[in-house]
């Protein structure tokens, strides 16, 4: 990945130059923006373009490698259905059920699918193993929106926390956030 974005006036390096943003804070952005992960499996990488497709960006967030990261660390979000094994082997038999329901379908890996095959894939899985479908898609997501650009684009600047937060409603700002950055 290239670090030759740029960053317009009220993008997350704004506020991470400005006086509002915590040092703790400030170092988690940081790190965030300048982790790098390496490549994910094919496999990986193919159902996250799937799952968070990013036409619209030059150099998409890496999202299967943050997952990738991960899992290969064991660092998860502490809790797990009953019914699942430990975080590890579910990802294991996950991963493999979707290989072999691509094989079953289409004869194929699921990475060499066209993506209206992985998609028809991913449906099957999302129908037959929901729990876990829950869980890849929630990683992703939450991978997706841990990096700072992510929550930019939204227009999420909670990162700017050393005032504290009292406007709290709807299209409500704080005179620090900035407006007109949302796309």
């Amino acid at each position: 990945m290239s670090a030759d974005w740029s960053y317009p006036d009220g993008s997350v390096r704004a506020v991470l130059a400005s006086p509002h943003v915590s040092s703790a804070t400030a170092a988690v952005l940081r790190e965030r923006l300048d982790n790098k992960p390496d490549a994910a499996p094919d496999l990986l990488t193919a159902i996250c373009n799937r799952l968070l497709p990013q036409p619209d960006r030059a150099v998409p967030i890496n999202v299967a490698g943050m997952m990738q990261q991960r899992l290969d660390t064991g660092v998860g979000d502490g809790w797990r259905y009953a019914t699942l094994p430990t975080d590890a082997a579910a990802w294991a038999q996950g991963l493999a059920g979707i290989e072999d329901t691509a094989h079953q379908m289409f004869g194929n890996r699921f990475a060499l699918l066209a993506p209206a095959d992985q998609d028809l894939v991913l449906h099957n899985v999302q129908r037959d193993a929901p729990r876990f479908f829950e869980e890849m898609l929630t990683l992703a997501v939450e991978c997706y929106y841990a990096h700072p650009l992510a929550s930019e684009e939204i227009g999420y600047v909670g990162m700017a926390d050393v005032g504290g937060w009292t406007a709290i409603g709807l299209d409500e700002h704080e005179p620090r956030e900035p407006v007109g950055t949302r796309k």
